[in-house]
């Protein structure tokens, strides 16, 4: 029950993500670099988390961290976005 409660988080944050900036089609670096920001924030709440051990801190935690899975998300289906108009150009990504 718990893992399919931030399932719906993560997927939550996608469609929210999509609202705001649309189809992202970023090209590999560029997801890897969008995706260690995303990760550099949640780290920061973790130390956050660990030394001043507030409650919201550990929301905030949480909320960074479904945000760290929706970029993943989003870079993989950027992948197969990418890989599909290579295949259709005969190409390989």
């Amino acid at each position: 029950m718990l893992m399919e409660r931030y399932i719906e988080k993560v997927l939550a944050e996608c469609r929210r993500q999509d609202s705001k900036w649309g189809v992202q089609n970023h090209n590999l670096v560029e997801w890897i670099a969008i995706l260690t920001e995303e990760t550099g924030e949640a780290a920061r709440e973790a130390v956050d988390c660990h030394f001043v051990h507030s409650e919201s801190s550990i929301e905030r935690l949480e909320e960074e961290l479904i945000q760290v899975a929706a970029v993943v998300l989003q870079a993989l289906q950027s992948i197969d976005r990418q890989k599909a108009l290579a295949a259709a150009d005969g190409k390989n990504l």
